[in-house]
């Protein structure tokens, strides 16, 4: 599928499960959603 046809759906799914669209990697056709609208980064340990 298309990158727009991925956010398409992830917009909709997020809409019906209550997520929130927390960001996309057009490059790879990813959409991240989240439950919560503030987004933290997870730092890798050394």
């Amino acid at each position: 599928p298309s990158h727009e046809q991925v956010m398409s759906f992830g917009k909709k799914l997020a809409d019906k499960l209550g997520y929130f669209f927390a960001n996309e990697k057009e490059d790879s056709r990813v959409v991240l959603l989240s439950k919560n609208k503030k987004v933290e980064r997870i730092n890798k340990q050394s």
